[in-house]
């Protein structure tokens, strides 16, 4: 009597991304990196986690437009009188308070499903970090996809 089953293998791939930052609002397309590693890693199907480990920084999911990037200035217009605002973390180091409030409000992070090894996303949409911060300096961006290998059969195995 002969048995198959089925075996899946498990994966998950990082990479860390850097920018180097101006010190007004910037704006990276993070898109490429995610494919890349989604390429690289010859994924069919999976999710994709994108995060900024440091406040003062988001990711969105946009398209690439510079009215949504003027629109986004705009928004946070409404809390200009909070820029020169500070605040000190647990190791008593004096922060702006103004940055972290903005990636607060847009979130640090995104996960996007795969699917037949592309992210969902609508064809003009694009993965977008924002430094809010106003030193210039190096922001990182970590990618994690996880994924699992299609399906092999598993070795036939034979009972005597």
């Amino acid at each position: 009597m002969r048995s198959a089953s089925v075996h899946y293998r498990d994966m998950i791939l990082f990479r860390n991304s850097y920018f180097f930052t101006t010190s007004g609002l910037d704006h990276f397309i993070v898109t490429h990196d995610v494919k890349a590693l989604i390429a690289e890693g010859n994924v069919d199907q999976g999710v994709v986690h994108i995060i900024v480990p440091k406040a003062g920084a988001s990711v969105m999911l946009a398209e690439d437009i510079p009215e949504i990037k003027e629109a986004v200035k705009k928004m946070f217009s409404v809390f200009e009188s909070l820029s020169d605002e500070k605040a000190k973390n647990k190791r008593k180091e004096e922060l702006e308070l103004f940055p972290r409030l903005q990636s607060t409000m847009l979130g640090r992070q995104l996960c996007i499903p795969i699917q037949n090894g592309k992210l969902v996303l609508s064809p003009f949409e694009d993965i977008i970090l924002l430094d809010f911060e106003a030193l210039a300096g190096r922001r990182e961006c970590v990618i994690q996809v996880m994924s699992e290998s299609a399906p092999a059969e598993a070795p036939q195995q034979q009972r005597m």
